[in-house]
């Protein structure tokens, strides 16, 4: 799995694009089933800047936005069975 680079505040705007181009080449190189892309902006950064409640600065994310980055990633690993502690 390849996962996004997270794009910063809207005080970054030059950081931003270069964070775009650069997702833009990450999912290319997941195309054809070469490996799984997941774009974490989707969530925390869905207009292309990162949400205000999930930074403290712009730039470094909240326990809330770990917490749903931890998700996304849950939601692309295999189930796996649980195994007897016995």
């Amino acid at each position: 799995m390849v996962q996004s680079t997270l794009f910063r505040s809207d005080r970054y705007p030059k950081i931003n694009e270069a964070t775009a181009e650069l997702n833009r080449k990450l999912q290319a190189l997941c195309s054809g089933s070469v490996c799984d892309y997941l774009d974490l902006n989707a969530t925390l950064a869905p207009n292309g800047v990162l949400l205000p409640k999930y930074s403290v600065d712009g730039t470094h994310i909240t326990g809330a936005a770990y917490t749903l980055w931890a998700e996304q990633i849950r939601a692309f690993l295999p189930a796996k069975p649980r195994q007897n502690s016995n």
